[in-house]
């Protein structure tokens, strides 16, 4: 028979004098108040006992082990917030779950913050230009090129007008085999669809000719299931702003801004409200009203189709995890924080 330490009995006599409930966890997230960011490695505590569990990189945190019965205060401290502090009452029998716990800045850390995003803007803002600035000696030179050459061809080129039947209409065929091919099939011509294209023609519930930008629907489904995490921009985790940032550079060749109030008051692109006039590739703004009642842009995610649109999101609803993930603008959630869409326009 296997003997408890001594230790190990007074601590469980301790807590059964106390009376604990059967079958009960805790669990929330912890968030920025203003941006509604998941926040990492906040520890929480139940103060008078000895549980406590620290945050994972969704913000999210769990207590598995039974609470004692009672009115408890639960702290959470995280280095560049403010302390936080609520009251839970436990129960028998009874979950505790809260949807979320927001946490303040510290004004030392938002200044930090500010003063961080003043540089990262003019980094942006330089690199934008020197990207501007190549495109346009790139346009000089072909332009210049151009015309030295309708003055007299660097190559003699014979034209020898052919007659062409014809082609047959192309059928696609009703099942494709399970081979990423992309392009067009150099023997007879005939189109193949990506195995990301088929997939997210399923998931979307629309025909494959929908679904025809492949660089679009092939990088999606690299980054999907991707975890969030503010500031990131790798596969270890990405935040709303990058993701769409990236997409709209591998699926549209368009550069824009890194973050989503950036993205959202750049003049280079049509904003509109209609969810009707949705297309594919518009970025679709998502807003939080922050302490004082006003309504900031602290999202953004990128229409597919169907009402769809997919982003990286701290966010757990219907999945039960973060990251990266294709949801439907008509979710209430979605529905009521929703701004406008922003079509961009070509760079």
């Amino acid at each position: 028979m296997k003997i408890l330490p001594t230790s190990f009995l007074l601590m469980l006599l301790f807590f059964t004098s106390l009376g604990w409930a059967q079958n009960l966890d805790f669990e929330s997230e912890i968030r920025e108040e203003k941006s509604g960011d998941a926040i990492p490695g906040a520890l929480v505590t139940i103060e008078g006992t000895v549980l406590a569990a620290k945050t994972d990189q969704s913000g999210a945190f769990k207590f598995d082990a039974p609470l004692p019965v009672g009115d408890f205060t639960v702290s959470v401290v995280k280095e560049g917030f403010e302390n936080t502090y609520f009251l839970i009452k436990s129960e028998p029998d009874v979950r505790i779950v809260i949807d979320y716990v927001e946490m303040e800045l510290t004004r030392e850390e938002a200044l930090r913050r500010k003063k961080e995003k003043i540089t990262l803007d003019k980094e942006e803002k330089k690199i934008l230009k020197e990207a501007k600035k190549a495109s346009k000696e790139k346009e000089k030179e072909l332009a210049k090129q151009t015309k030295r050459l309708k003055r007299k061809n660097s190559v003699d080129v014979a034209y020898d007008r052919v007659v062409v039947d014809e082609p047959a209409p192309v059928s696609l065929p009703t099942s494709v085999p399970a081979v990423s091919r992309v392009g067009v099939d150099e023997d007879n011509g005939d189109e193949f669809y990506s195995d990301a294209q088929i997939k997210y023609s399923k998931i979307l519930g629309v025909p494959l000719d929908k679904v025809s930008n492949k660089d679009l629907y092939n990088e999606i489904d690299k980054w999907m299931g991707t975890p969030y995490l503010y500031g990131g921009s790798t596969k270890n985790g990405i935040d709303c702003s990058a993701f769409s940032q990236l997409l709209l550079l591998k699926g549209f060749d368009i550069y824009i801004e890194r973050t989503a109030e950036t993205q959202y008051s750049s003049l280079n692109q049509y904003p509109f409200t209609l969810i009707d006039s949705l297309a594919e590739g518009d970025l679709l703004y998502f807003y939080k009203t922050d302490e004082n009642g006003e309504e900031k842009i602290s999202h953004v995610g990128v229409y597919l189709h169907n009402n769809k649109f997919v982003h990286s999101t701290g966010s757990k609803r219907n999945t039960g995890k973060n990251g990266v993930k294709i949801s439907d603008i008509t979710d209430p959630y979605w529905f009521k924080r929703f701004v406008s869409g922003g079509r961009r326009k070509s760079n």
